[in-house]
């Protein structure tokens, strides 16, 4: 087990989730020390067997490692830091497991009522801890008794036949729903266990069927409760509705790998495309409807630097190319500028490095506005928030804009929550 790795930490079985909590939160100094001074001996102690003895070995090379070629007077805060991403990874390694059928019906019941206790208030949002808010809609679908998915579903996979016909691949990739990846935000006091384990029973029940369809589902969820702890910060924004820069990255990596095994893109020269990590403050939707906004919320994200030549730009809006990304406003924030935040850092520009190409991006999510974001009525702001968040039961129809001729690849990016809505 892994757990035997952490016996240094010391931590009385009564208070150990109360300590992994506390990790989440971004206290895992709070124990380096400690752990620093007992690894070695917890890594001897640790099995031999299963993922235990592997995770076991690699942090006894880390450490001697780490230790060894620092100076001698960094050498404790080496260590330090090294603990401190041994208590990441050691969270991380049991996250994605499904969670016991009693908690995913407590899961559920909690999102009903949060969202029961919003719909009551008129507000289009669900105020989670620590400074997170959630989209209401997204939260209403997570709390459904029933997915009524079979439209979508028949749907999709109509969607997948017909790009087949013509030799196209269709990958579907739902965006995992906020509350999902950060439970512990959106209902503390439900005392979700950490590691956090897959809440969304219903949702896998829907991938399932696609597939069962024929269609290639990617799911991120596993791999996003995962990296909930990722070093440049959270997968979602916390003051809006979406990804964050940092989960288009993580997702493009998951993507990028899954349309490689297609083998079906023609070989072409690597684009030498380059990076650019930066923070950016953003007006989010979540916190654009705030009666008494806090302090704008500042992203961190990755720019995809393009080459001289305006030919070989990472994405080709409204353009052709063998890869496509279509979708709804998860598949622009981040891409093209106000009202979605930032330029140039969006999944399909990560796509783009992660397969070396450029790639057309086909999405809309139906509010772009005509003037100043920060001023948008709130009639239209309220629209756009609902948009993609799975609430509109009448939402927009299964079907794919039109892509270019060489087109091969087509990537479906769409708020998961939207299986769950009915439409």
């Amino acid at each position: 087990m892994l757990a035997s790795i952490i016996v240094p930490i010391n931590l009385a079985p009564a208070a150990a989730n109360r300590g992994r909590q506390a990790l989440c939160r971004g206290c895992a100094s709070v124990v380096a020390r400690r752990i620093a001074a007992g690894v070695l001996t917890g890594v001897a102690r640790a099995p031999r067997r299963g993922r235990a003895s592997v995770v076991a070995r690699r942090i006894a090379t880390g450490v001697l490692t780490g230790v060894a070629r620092a100076p001698r007077r960094g050498r404790a805060s080496v260590v330090a830091r090294i603990a401190r991403a041994l208590v990441a990874a050691l969270l991380s390694a049991a996250c994605g497991d499904p969670a016991e059928p009693e908690l995913v019906e407590r899961f559920r019941l909690a999102c009903a009522r949060l969202a029961a206790e919003a719909a009551e208030a008129g507000t289009p949002i669900v105020t989670g801890s620590d400074g997170w808010y959630f989209a209401a809609g997204e939260v209403a679908a997570l709390g459904s008794e029933a997915a009524g998915s079979d439209r979508a579903v028949a749907a999709i996979a109509a969607e997948a036949e017909r790009l087949g016909r013509d030799g196209i691949e269709l990958v579907v990739a739902p965006v995992p729903p906020k509350g999902v990846v950060y439970p512990d935000r959106l209902a503390p006091a439900l005392d979700v266990p950490i590691p956090v384990r897959r809440l969304d029973a219903t949702l896998q029940d829907v991938y399932r069927d696609l597939r069962a369809r024929g269609v290639r589902v990617v799911d991120l969820t596993e791999a996003f409760l995962r990296d909930r702890f990722h070093h440049e910060g959270p997968l979602y924004c916390r003051q809006d509705s979406h990804w964050s820069g940092v989960g288009c990255v993580a997702a493009a990596e998951i993507i990028g790998a899954a349309v490689r095994e297609l083998a079906v893109l023609e070989e072409a020269p690597a684009q030498p495309y380059g990076l650019a990590w930066f923070t950016t403050p953003i007006r989010g939707d979540l916190w654009r409807h705030l009666p008494q906004p806090p302090p704008r919320e500042e992203i961190r994200a990755r720019g995809v630097v393009a080459p001289e030549d305006p030919l070989l730009a990472p994405v080709a809006r409204n353009g052709d190319a063998p890869v496509a990304v279509v979708g709804d406003s998860h598949a622009l924030v981040f891409h093209g500028g106000e009202p979605h935040h930032a330029r140039g850092a969006g999944v399909a520009d990560q796509l783009a490095f992660e397969l070396r190409q450029p790639v057309a991006l086909h999405a809309d999510d139906g509010s772009a506005p005509s003037g100043d974001a920060e001023n948008e009525p709130p009639s239209r702001a309220t629209a756009a928030l609902h948009a993609d968040d799975g609430s509109a039961p009448s939402g927009a129809p299964w079907r794919l804009p039109p892509t270019g001729k060489r087109t091969r690849v087509v990537i479906w990016i769409f708020a998961a929550s939207r299986l769950l809505g009915g439409a």
